[in-house]
């Protein structure tokens, strides 16, 4: 479970983690009730320190609200929830090695 505590920047959650430089991100964009979400959620590769962006999706974490974020991985397809929602998805790679 996560509690923003500032409504600005953002928050990630990393999954199949092989060190700081090769990962994936699940990434969201903090805001107010009022902020605007579009574009807001992301997926992103990290290789050897470089970040790819693999997909986009419409979310905003309010300053304040408990959200719980989840990512599913079945078949090279990467989904992440918000709330047990689908707020981006995306195609990639099998990760092998990688701890979730």
């Amino acid at each position: 479970m996560l509690q923003p505590a500032s409504g600005a920047g953002t928050v990630a959650q990393g999954f199949y983690w092989r060190g700081p430089g090769n990962h994936l991100l699940f990434r969201v964009r903090l805001g107010d009730a009022s902020s605007d979400p579009e574009g807001g959620a992301e997926l992103v590769r990290v290789t050897d320190g470089e970040e790819t962006v693999l997909s986009h999706g419409d979310a905003c974490l309010a300053k304040g609200q408990w959200y719980s974020l989840s990512v599913r991985v079945s078949n090279g397809t990467l989904s992440a929830l918000v709330d047990r929602v689908p707020e981006v998805t995306a195609e990639d790679r099998p990760h092998p090695g990688g701890r979730e």
